[in-house]
């Protein structure tokens, strides 16, 4: 198969899941999380980059890593965030199942 027919192949998948359930689900309890949580989530952001930015000889390196796991636990215990995940991780089980197919109606 040539480049430009899985290429129509790839924009035709893209724009149906655009339109499958889950997917506008998942794009709805994202919106959800970020206006509900949005100060939760923008200190988890911020502790995140500074986590990163950091390394183990850092003076606050412990204080960061404590400070991180506090802020993920309290925002990964939403019952939305919660959800969210589930549903995601379906939508990635449904895209792998269907790209494989695609491979093996290819081949």
């Amino acid at each position: 198969m040539d480049a430009l027919k899985w290429q129509l192949i790839v924009d035709k998948y893209i724009n149906a899941l655009k339109n499958d359930q889950t997917y506008l689900n998942l794009k709805q309890i994202y919106q959800e999380i970020k206006t509900k949580y949005f100060y939760l989530l923008s200190d988890f952001i911020k502790i995140k980059s500074e986590l990163n930015k950091a390394n183990k000889y850092y003076p606050n390196y412990e204080d960061l890593k404590l400070e991180y796991q506090k802020i993920k636990t309290k925002l990964y215990e939403k019952e939305e965030v919660k959800k969210y995940f589930y549903m995601q991780h379906n939508l990635e089980d449904k895209i792998n199942k269907d790209i494989k197919e695609v491979f093996e109606n290819a081949i």
